[in-house]
């Protein structure tokens, strides 16, 4: 009888673990399809993305050469001008899907961080500039090289120094703040008046 409940309690011990590799196994399959439905639609979306770019491209382009010729006084230059802002913000829209669906697939290779760094806080000089934000950089030469996928790393740095810098602007009062991001430090003073 002991040898029974022995038998018993081992078959109960491998059912359990073969339901369970059974769900981990499900899971896995369940993932692999989603990830297969998102590659695919990120495809289709970057398929579609440069279809429309292309040609928006050169209505954009004829448009700002047409605005550029145009007198002040002309009055189609209203026109021009509403075709030129409404193909940029449908290029910047694009850029964005163009951009996600990139980051589907990520390429990753090893960088350096500190480099990383330097090259989106320069790329964002000219936007600091405007802002009054004077940025000092703190890079450590002791960082090991990270696996990453550059365009993606150097474009949330990027976006999170856009946004405080645009938070600067949008301050109060006038202050100090200091803006720490990744291994660099930007520090500037906002003005702004008061609500």
């Amino acid at each position: 009888a002991l040898e029974r409940a022995s038998l018993y309690e081992r078959l109960q011990e491998e059912v359990a673990k073969q339901k369970s590799a059974n769900l981990k196994l499900r899971e896995q399959q369940e993932l692999i399809v989603k990830m297969e439905k998102m590659a695919l639609v990120g495809k289709i979306t970057s398929s579609i993305a440069h279809s429309i770019r292309n040609p928006l491209m050169v209505i954009g382009g004829f448009a700002r050469t047409l605005l550029k010729g145009s007198a002040e006084d002309d009055e189609k230059r209203s026109y021009l001008e509403s075709i030129v802002r409404e193909t940029r913000q449908l290029e910047d829209v694009l850029s964005e899907v163009l951009d996600y669906s990139e980051s589907l697939f990520p390429v990753t290779d090893f960088w350096d961080l500190n480099e990383l760094v330097t090259k989106a806080l320069a790329d964002l000089e000219g936007v600091m500039e405007q802002a009054g934000v004077v940025c000092s950089q703190e890079l450590s030469p002791e960082l090991p090289m990270v696996r990453i996928d550059y365009k993606q790393i150097s474009y949330c740095l990027k976006t999170i120094t856009a946004t405080a810098l645009a938070c600067m602007e949008q301050g109060g009062s006038s202050a100090s703040r200091v803006l720490t991001t990744g291994t660099a430090s930007c520090s500037g003073s906002a003005t702004a008046a008061s609500p």
